[in-house]
C-alpha cells in the first residue's frame, strides 16, 4: 500500500532563550538568539503591563500580529501572549515585541522547536496556589507543550515539565515545557504561595514532512549536535 503522508516526527525542544525582563518603561522589549535551525518552530512568550497592548512581534522578516493563545491575567496587572514563527529561515535573530505604548514591566523569552505548527490552546486566571492553564487537547500524538505564567509570588514548574525560564523577582514568571508521546489533554501548572496569578498553554503538534524518514533523521541528528 502507498501511503503519501510523509511521516510524523514528535515535536521536540531544541532549546530556550531567557530573555530580557525589565521594569523600566518603554514601548517594546528585545530578545536575540543565535544559530536558529533552519526550519525549526520559534516561539516567543510575552509579557507587558495591561494599561498597553501587544501590538505584534517581529524577528525582522516576518511580522506576528495575532498571538496563538493570550490573556489578561487581572485587570491592572499583566498581558501574556505566545506568539510562533513555524518553519524559520534560521541563523541569529533578534525578536522584538512592539506595544501600543509605554509600559514598565516587560518580558520576552524564546523558546526553539523542531519542525511544528501551532495545534491547541487554552488560559486560565485565578487567585490560589496552584496557577493552571486549564486542559490543552492536542489532535495528534507527538506534540510539544508550552506554559507561560506570572503570579503574586515566584512561580515553581509542574514535576513534569521542564523549566526553560525561571524569574522569580523581576517578572515572577515562568516559561516550561512538555513532550508528549501519546495525545491526551494536559494542562500547564505550577505552584506558589496564595495570590493573583494568570497562566497560557499551548500545544505544538508535528507536521507531515517531506522525506518522510529521511528528514526525520536528519532531524534527530541536528538537535542532537
Amino acid at each position: 500500500m502507498l501511503f503519501l503522508r510523509a511521516l510524523l516526527m514528535a515535536v521536540a525542544l531544541v532549546g530556550s532563550t531567557a530573555g530580557t525582563h525589565l521594569a523600566t518603561s518603554a514601548g517594546s522589549i528585545a530578545t536575540t538568539r543565535n544559530g536558529i535551525i533552519a526550519g525549526s518552530t520559534i516561539v516567543c512568550a510575552v509579557t507587558v503591563e495591561d494599561l498597553v497592548t501587544i501590538t505584534n512581534v517581529s524577528d525582522g522578516t516576518t511580522t506576528k500580529t495575532v498571538p496563538d493563545i493570550a490573556v489578561d491575567w487581572t485587570a491592572g496587572t499583566q498581558r501574556l501572549a505566545l506568539y510562533s514563527f513555524p518553519n524559520h529561515p534560521g541563523g541569529n535573530f533578534t525578536f522584538t515585541a512592539t506595544f501600543s505604548g509605554s509600559q514598565t514591566f516587560r518580558g520576552l523569552d524564546i523558546a526553539e522547536l523542531t519542525p511544528s505548527v501551532f495545534d491547541a490552546a487554552s488560559s486560565g486566571t485565578g487567585t490560589s496556589a496552584a496557577p493552571s492553564s486549564g486542559n490543552i487537547t492536542p489532535s495528534v500524538d507527538g506534540s510539544y507543550f508550552l506554559g507561560f505564567a506570572l503570579g503574586a509570588s515566584a512561580l515553581t514548574k509542574a514535576a513534569a515539565f521542564t523549566d526553560l525560564v525561571n524569574d522569580p523577582t523581576t517578572l515572577t514568571s515562568d516559561f516550561e515545557g512538555f513532550a508528549q508521546s501519546t495525545k491526551a489533554a494536559l494542562a500547564a501548572t505550577w505552584t506558589m504561595t496564595s495570590g493573583i496569578w494568570g497562566a497560557i498553554g499551548a500545544s505544538y503538534r508535528p507536521p507531515f514532512i517531506p522525506g518522510g524518514l529521511a528528514r526525520s533523521q536528519q532531524w534527530q541528528s541536528l538537535i542532537a549536535q
